[in-house]
């Protein structure tokens, strides 16, 4: 029988171990674009036909990336 304190803590790597990459995950999910640019989406390095304007936009974590061009004269 394994003691209390050993519980404790395995309780608390399967409770807090996902909760840690979910909210990792959630938090590489949002990109903001800069008032003065433009986001260019990549999905897998292949970039998408159109641009993405100023304000907040929702990616899918690992499998896209934004790069923000400037577009200022």
């Amino acid at each position: 029988m394994e003691d209390t304190e050993t519980l404790i803590i395995k309780k608390a790597i399967k409770v807090g171990l996902p909760t840690v990459l979910l909210l990792g995950l959630a938090t590489c999910s949002f990109a903001t674009i800069d008032s003065g640019h433009r986001g260019v989406l990549r999905t897998m390095g292949a970039v998408e036909k159109e641009s993405l304007s100023e304000g907040f936009h929702f990616k899918l974590p690992i499998v896209q990336d934004i790069q923000e061009m400037d577009v200022r004269l």
